[in-house]
């Protein structure tokens, strides 16, 4: 291999031109490992959980539609106000979608004669305490599906997969409503 001192302080070698002395050290010669490393993360998220996003339920390449996982942050309770209402921190008022729950003492539905409500006021503590102490055991899941005529959130709250009012209705805390 032939070697030789060009102009400028640089060595060829067989045509190519690098540079010697001080500013061969500071140099970059190519992508670092920190570099290669995330450019493989990168791809192979493309190629494993990424594909299945893109290509759809349907595809059977590489990816498994069944590991693929969607982060959702937990969703934070202020105060259960019945067995099918809840504050959320920021303030937001949720009625649990597809349940009907007992009015709570003091609730306009059961001193107005013409208004039917569900009046077990025992029944309805014990359904509020059920929800808080549902709600109170993981993460709190969110799913909105628009607002009824007082303005609240309608929506599903799970637990662990686990669906609030469904748990409600088997214990015989809530009703099925439609």
């Amino acid at each position: 291999m032939r070697k030789r001192r060009g102009a400028n302080n640089v060595l060829q070698f067989r045509g190519h031109r690098t540079r010697s002395g001080p500013a061969s050290r500071r140099a970059k010669k190519g992508p670092g490992t920190a570099a290669i490393i995330i450019v493989g993360l990168f791809a192979g998220g493309g190629l494993g959980l990424g594909a299945s996003y893109w290509m759809g339920p349907g595809w059977s390449g590489l990816a498994s539609t069944n590991a693929v996982t969607y982060a959702t942050p937990a969703l934070c309770i202020a105060n259960v106000h019945d067995g099918d209402t809840i504050r959320t921190c920021e303030g937001e008022r949720v009625r649990i979608e597809n349940i009907d729950a007992p009015e709570m003492s003091g609730s306009p539905k059961c001193e107005d004669p013409r208004r039917q409500g569900w009046c077990d006021y025992a029944l309805a503590e014990r359904s509020r305490d059920e929800l808080a102490s549902f709600l109170a055991d993981g993460p709190v899941v969110i799913s909105r599906n628009g607002t009824d005529r007082y303005g609240r959130t309608l929506a599903t709250l799970t637990v662990r997969g686990n669906d609030a009012g469904d748990h409600l209705v088997s214990m015989g805390l809530a009703r099925v409503w439609r």
